[in-house]
């Protein structure tokens, strides 16, 4: 399809897809090793930019395999950079969707390392922003 071109969205996008595969198949080193080349092609492609918000779900996805694989740190690294992302291009509507997810999964990553209070905290924001959409919802 793009074969003149390697560095085209489409083919970050079908090696994100393959990456989900493995994570879903538990195969953990092969959807990181996919992840991070579908990363390489977005970083090409938006010139190093990464605050694109392409990089939201590279980083959300990385974010969860890493928090599979139980290394914490680096799940919380790219959690909190999806979410540095998402509150920058959604800066006008802070109760997206996207953003109750990746609190919720910033939440659950404190909640592994144990730190029950902040992930509660974190709990409570993602359920403020679904509660709003909730409302937002049922009046359209």
């Amino acid at each position: 399809l793009h074969a003149d071109n390697l560095n085209h969205s489409d083919i970050a996008t079908s090696l994100t897809n393959i990456a989900l595969y493995y994570d879903n198949k538990g195969d953990y080193a092969k959807a990181l090793e996919f992840l991070e080349e579908s990363y390489t092609i977005k970083k090409n492609i938006y010139k190093n930019n990464l605050h694109h918000y392409d990089f939201f779900e590279t980083f959300n996805d990385m974010g969860q395999v890493y928090l599979r694989l139980g290394n914490y740190e680096k799940s919380l690294y790219y959690y909190e950079n999806s979410y540095r992302i998402l509150k920058e291009f959604f800066s006008d509507n802070p109760n997206h969707p996207d953003i109750a997810i990746v609190l919720n999964n910033i939440g659950q990553c404190y909640y592994r390392k144990s730190d029950y209070e902040t992930a509660l905290e974190f709990y409570k924001k993602s359920l403020e922003i679904r509660k709003i959409i909730s409302v937002d919802w049922s009046t359209n």
